[in-house]
């Protein structure tokens, strides 16, 4: 017998980004300040005009591409790790749900930190070259992940959470089940909360 389960995580997450640009952008950036740098990227989807304000930015210090493409290092859209957001496991033929599991340590699998393996693993971050640039959407809502497909009835025990860290957050990047099933995140039905990028200084 076969049993399926849709699977999705609540209630806060978003998208998130990782990337880097050079250091004397970043420090032309820095220098404007916080204000500037985030009207500058978030242009176009608040009510500036990222060619308007391009006009008055030396070519060289302009960054020519949309906030959530500069993810060199990262680009996840998922549900936070984090007390009180919950995993919900549904019986695909029932439509009952059959588990709501809390994002506690216990729960924790794998942890990738993607910062750290940046400045390993990429010479121009290690020496300062290269400057990261963090990017978020934050969202409220749900996230599913793919379906689950097994031969038993769903056992909450068997269920991990592997994550990446970003900045001071773990978000997750899959839901494991027992040792060898892995769900990956599939976007969000989300709403959007606030905005926010900044360099990592």
């Amino acid at each position: 017998m076969t049993y399926e389960y849709t699977v999705w995580g609540s209630k806060h997450g978003g998208e998130h980004t990782i990337g880097t640009i050079p250091k004397k952008v970043a420090e032309y950036w820095l220098e404007k300040g916080q204000d500037a740098f985030e009207e500058y990227m978030f242009a176009g989807y608040w009510d500036e005009d990222k060619e308007e304000l391009n006009k008055h930015i030396p070519d060289e210090y302009q960054i020519d591409t949309y906030w959530h493409d500069l993810d060199d290092i990262d680009h996840n859209c998922s549900v936070e790790f984090a007390n009180g957001n919950v995993l919900y496991v549904e019986d695909l033929k029932t439509g009952k749900v059959v588990a709501e599991i809390e994002m506690t340590d216990d729960k924790l699998g794998t942890v990738c930190d993607v910062v750290s393996d940046a400045y390993q693993n990429d010479e121009d971050i290690f020496d300062g070259k290269k400057v990261i640039v963090y990017g978020q959407s934050f969202e409220k809502g749900g996230f599913p992940f793919e379906n689950l497909v097994i031969d038993e009835p769903f056992d909450a025990s068997k269920v991990k959470f592997d994550v990446s860290k970003w900045d001071n957050l773990l978000l997750v990047d899959a839901v494991t089940y027992g040792d060898d099933i892995t769900l990956g995140v599939e976007g969000g039905d989300t709403t959007g909360k606030s905005m926010a990028m900044w360099i990592d200084d």
